[in-house]
């Protein structure tokens, strides 16, 4: 599926930091999941893409029993910490730009359980 010109034209830098995205030609969304076992950290990747950026559309996150752990990410030069409890999700109304050619990354700590998480956005 492919995002048009009118989807991509904002991106967020930062909460309060808006700017404009001349897409060219069309974008290719995607959703990158991990899945891990107790003692361990479920990290989740999206290869960079030379020449393009990828834009965070969402974080999903959860545990198979009842737990409270730390969510981490930095896709925009900002580490972001979050308390994920049984399961969280973030939903961003203006995607989160990441550096252009870089990868994304999210990762979950799941020290005595099971975790799952994801990205999801698109590339451009």
């Amino acid at each position: 599926m492919s995002l048009t010109e009118e989807r991509v034209s904002t991106l967020r830098k930062s909460d309060s930091n808006e700017v404009s995205l001349a897409a060219h030609g069309p974008a290719t969304e995607w959703t990158e999941i991990a899945t891990k076992a107790a003692a361990g950290v479920a990290v989740v990747t999206k290869a960079l893409v030379a020449g393009k950026s990828h834009y965070i559309t969402a974080v999903h996150a959860s545990f198979d029993d009842a737990r409270i752990d730390i969510l981490m990410w930095n896709f925009d030069g900002t580490i972001n910490r979050h308390q994920v409890h049984n399961a969280r999700s973030f939903i961003f109304q203006s995607p989160i730009k990441v550096t252009a050619a870089t990868a994304a990354v999210a990762s979950l700590n799941v020290a005595s359980f099971n975790g799952d998480i994801s990205i999801s956005g698109y590339t451009a």
